[in-house]
């Protein structure tokens, strides 16, 4: 049941309901996205994987490659059927005796694309193969762990920014059971302390996160020499390292490795063309290797000696592989900052929501109702309507 005679909010709730739904507008968005490159990665994966596999007719061996390439070419051809059927159609002044044609037109293009398969069995598998090992050894998906790792990642980044629409929406996992047994004018209050206390937690779990990845992954020291005078909690002197300290080493770590993400950037941009012309990925020449390298200034993370191991001395070909100075891995390398960002940041983010949620129904721009969670659409009982917000904004506009 409603609220019975909610009050006015004040106008400045319209400025940050609005705000609340851009922000919402724009993470649904940025859903969307990638979703849509999450599913490329995915089927990009799935198709450089079986295309260099090579069909042969004595048996032996996996037949995926065959198997994909039948359905590729069964799809191509019921694609261009349908699309001309579709014309002709559309030229017919009696449509209906041509749509009948249309799904068996279809159909037998499929049938025939998919027994075209053998035809083509071992079409391009040199070249896919190419290009599959170059993606998943020498590019820049090699710091997320190739295609299938990159996907597996961004299932993550949707998976929180479906956790904030959600809080901004009040459509959360929520128990509500205790709030329906409370008294009405006791469900404001109670909402908004499990909404800050929501917000604690999320903040808390950031911080956490901060703190094991900053450890664990950026190498940041777990303990440090106490101050004078001070022997540490164990009594050896040792105490833990401010948070400054953390992320000092962090911020320095992010600086190094987005470098090294820049430089492979401009690598795979010169591999990208030789890859298309069917040459080896992994043959770069030395002259062009040098050549990269020198185009940028190294020193602020290699000293001399470091930066020399990595020329070409001789003509032999390189892998366009950017180093990563200090005797890292390109592999996974930019994992670490993913987890950070993602972890770090979104639970603070989320931990945002929760506030603006509790500031809303405080100034009773929203309802606490249980029964509004229910609802659907934008515009549901969950939210006051935006013309009582308006009003609210204008009456006060025209009394000043």
């Amino acid at each position: 049941m409603s609220e019975p005679n909610p009050p006015s909010p004040p106008a400045w709730a319209a400025s940050l309901k609005r705000f609340d739904k851009a922000w919402t507008a724009v993470e649904a968005r940025a859903c969307a996205v990638i979703l849509v490159l999450e599913i490329l990665a995915l089927c990009m994966w799935i198709v450089l994987k079986n295309m260099p596999i090579a069909y042969s007719p004595e048996g032996g061996g996996s037949k995926a490659g065959l198997v994909l390439r039948g359905l590729l070419g069964g799809i191509a051809l019921a694609t261009v059927a349908h699309t001309i059927m579709g014309k002709v159609i559309k030229r017919d002044e009696n449509a209906l005796s041509v749509g009948p044609v249309h799904g068996a037109v279809v159909s037998l293009a499929l049938v025939v694309g998919l027994a075209l398969g053998k035809s083509w069995a071992s079409f391009g598998a040199d070249f896919f193969s190419n290009v599959y090992s170059w993606l998943q050894a020498s590019s820049s998906l090699v710091m997320f762990n190739g295609l299938r790792g990159f996907a597996s990642r961004m299932t993550l980044l949707v998976a929180l920014l479906g956790a904030s629409i959600a809080t901004s929406k009040a459509k959360h996992i929520n128990v509500d059971f205790g709030l329906r047994a409370l008294p009405e004018k006791f469900r404001l209050p109670a909402a908004v302390t499990g909404w800050l206390a929501a917000a604690a937690v999320c903040v808390m779990a950031a911080y956490a996160f901060f703190d094991f990845i900053a450890i664990g992954n950026f190498q940041a020291p777990s303990k440090v020499e106490c101050a004078a005078g001070d022997k540490g909690s164990s009594g050896n002197g040792q105490c833990d390292p401010s948070f400054g300290v953390k992320w000092e080493k962090v911020a320095s770590t992010t600086k190094k490795d987005l470098f090294v993400a820049r430089r492979q950037i401009v690598l795979d941009v010169k591999t990208f063309v030789r890859v298309m012309k069917s040459e080896k990925y992994s043959e770069m020449p030395a002259a062009e290797w040098n050549a990269w390298l020198d185009a940028a200034d190294w020193s602020a993370y290699a000293d001399a000696d470091e930066l020399a191991s990595y020329h070409a001395a001789d003509d032999s070909p390189r892998e366009p592989k950017a180093p990563v100075p200090g005797g890292g891995d390109l592999k996974l390398l930019l994992v670490k900052e993913f987890n950070l960002f993602v972890l770090g940041v979104w639970f603070n983010l989320i931990a945002v929501r929760f506030l603006i949620r509790a500031i809303l129904a405080l100034t009773g721009a929203v309802s606490v109702d249980p029964d509004a969670a229910h609802a659907s659409g934008d515009d549901d009982d969950q939210s006051r309507s935006d013309d009582a917000l308006e009003a609210a904004a204008t009456a006060e506009g025209g009394a000043a």
